[in-house]
């Protein structure tokens, strides 16, 4: 079953926001990304955004790259249901972003954006698919400046929620030697 009982997510999320900060660092952990991940992969694409705002103001995360340092910053999901992992790569100058490239890709590695069968199947079922879908996502985020301000595209709303997820993962990191978490 996708979806799970509203309550028990609203539960497990509020678990995971009002736990004691570990020392010297407020931000959210890997097992918060983690249960984060697991109500937008399993909740109703109405209720992630309000879980989404709260996780963003409850730690006060940043979600823009005004300001932002130079450099590199990228990030990786847990596996979805579908043993699929969302990444993202941000290049960041003068605090603005400047290059972004977000894909899924499968246990063996290969690219959702780029497996053209998947894609048709998509197309297909009268949705939207990863080939146009990522670029657009892509190429809003490059224009607007900001992970929330990306407008969504009918048919992948969920995409959406992980690319905002996982972007988000990579501007708020701070335990990492070699963009590696410890």
């Amino acid at each position: 079953m996708r979806f799970i009982y509203p309550a028990f997510i609203a539960a497990f999320f509020l678990l995971s926001c009002n736990r004691q900060p570990r020392q010297n660092d407020s931000l959210p952990g890997k097992e918060d990304y983690t249960i984060m991940h697991f109500i937008v992969e399993r909740t109703r694409t109405d209720t992630v955004k309000k879980y989404m705002d709260y996780f963003i103001a409850e730690h006060h995360l940043r979600t823009g790259f005004s300001g932002l340092a130079d450099g590199e910053y990228s990030a990786v999901s847990p596996s979805d249901d579908f043993h699929y992992t969302h990444s993202i790569q941000l290049v960041v100058k003068n605090g603005e972003l400047v290059s972004v490239h977000y894909d899924e890709n499968g246990e063996d590695g290969h690219s959702k954006k780029d497996d053209e069968d998947y894609n048709a199947e998509m197309k297909a079922s009268g949705g939207s698919c990863p080939k146009e879908s990522y670029p657009f996502y892509e190429d809003e985020l490059l224009r607007k400046q900001d992970l929330l301000e990306v407008d969504g595209l009918s048919g992948s709303t969920y995409s959406l929620y992980r690319m905002q997820l996982v972007g988000i993962r990579a501007l708020n990191r701070t335990n990492l030697i070699n963009n590696k978490e410890e």
